[in-house]
């Protein structure tokens, strides 16, 4: 599915000082189909606005969101949302969680454990289809997340710093299992990030956000194949790019 950006502003006020905080101003983007886009830049700069946004969980103050040609009123199982934060159910196995949600919408649980099953395998989880999640490492756990979204078979999948709360050796087996997954899946992708490492290796572009207002500094293109090196000059050079734009937004 295509994401298009109209000229979106979205403003908060403070109903206690009566001040307004504008979080977005004035962003046009648009995204391909299929495409593996990161919003990448300091807090505050409204990564987290847009993909919020994008899913429905919020409106704009001005301009409009379109999916597919449609305008954004309110979430959709078009649009999967990965959360940093997992939000698992502790009482419920890895595959009676991704089982959740057909079970409430009433679908045959036949079929859907066969795909449960399924998507367990695709994300490297097979054997612990029945562990609960405390007894699942922080990788583990997100990887019953993300095979959870899929269970809704979305066309949009929105990543907000899914990775941001593991430790960096299982940060980066994580970024190439979940870009192994998009490869497969071949969603459209809007994945918000601080690390400029890990929106080099995952995107095909990189939206670099500045702040008050938040805003599109830069459009960068990654233009490097799959699988892709960490070290080669070309993520130097983009890296220092990246750092270039970002460095200046970076409240010290």
């Amino acid at each position: 599915m295509t994401i298009s950006l109209q000229s979106v502003s979205r403003v908060f006020a403070d109903s206690e000082s009566g001040t307004e905080m504008v979080a977005l101003q004035d962003i046009d983007l648009a995204i391909a189909d299929n495409e593996f886009c990161a919003l990448l830049g300091p807090s505050g700069c409204g990564k987290t606005t847009i993909l919020n946004l994008v899913a429905g969980f919020d409106m704009p103050s001005s301009g409009r969101i379109l999916v597919d040609g449609r305008p954004v009123m309110a979430p959709g199982p078009d649009r999967g949302v990965i959360f940093q934060s997992l939000s698992l159910f502790p009482w419920l196995s890895a595959l009676d969680n991704l089982l959740f949600g057909p079970r409430v919408r009433g679908l045959d649980l036949k079929a859907e454990r066969h795909r449960a099953q399924e998507l367990i395998r695709m994300v490297g989880l097979e054997g612990f289809q029945h562990h609960l999640p405390h007894e699942l490492s922080g990788g583990m756990q997100q990887r019953v997340a993300i095979a959870r979204v899929l269970m809704n078979e979305p066309s949009v999948l929105l990543a907000d710093e899914p990775f941001a709360a593991l430790d960096e050796y299982t940060r980066r087996a994580m970024q190439e299992e979940f870009s192994r997954i998009w490869q497969r899946t071949r969603a459209t992708v809007v994945f918000v990030t601080h690390n400029i490492e890990e929106a080099i290796f995952l995107a095909d572009r990189i939206v670099v956000m500045g702040r008050k207002p938040g805003r599109i500094k830069a459009v960068l293109t990654i233009d490097m194949p799959r699988p892709r090196s960490r070290t080669s000059e070309r993520v130097m050079e983009l890296t220092r790019q990246a750092l270039d734009l970002i460095q200046p937004e970076v409240a010290i």
